[in-house]
């Protein structure tokens, strides 16, 4: 029971960090059975990071960049891109998926502060990463 309560918390969290709002208690199902399937075990030393992420979206956003330099394959990431499966797949949240037509400039913008958002992130993040 405690199991599924932390995999809800997690749901909500990375479904915030991914689109800037919670999801339905469909998706949060879907995530519980994908992580019973599949059982995505934190190693000891991701777990620490693992709770530093679950504090907000920026802290998850500065572990997630930060482990995708030094550590790509982690069980931190792999929680992240099973739940960016499931919003991804989920209809309810097409609007956050499919692009929208934009000028070339408004591209060229946010593509720019999307660059520097990476770095900062990243940056951050390891820093973080080889602290925690």
């Amino acid at each position: 029971m405690k199991a599924a309560i932390e995999l809800e918390k997690e749901a909500i969290a990375i479904s915030i960090y991914l689109l800037g709002k919670p999801c339905s208690s469909t998706l949060v199902e879907r995530y519980i059975r994908a992580h019973q399937k599949h059982e995505i075990k934190l190693e000891h030393k991701d777990v620490k990071l693992w709770k530093w992420a679950l504090n907000g979206r920026f802290w998850m956003a500065c572990i997630d960049s930060g482990l995708a330099l030094v550590q790509p394959k982690s069980p931190i990431r792999r929680k992240i891109f099973t739940m960016l499966a499931i919003l991804e797949a989920s209809v309810e949240n097409t609007s956050f998926f499919l692009p929208t037509a934009q000028s070339p400039f408004v591209v060229w913008v946010k593509l720019f502060q999307q660059g520097v958002k990476a770095v900062f992130f990243s940056l951050l993040g390891l820093v973080l990463v080889k602290l925690i």
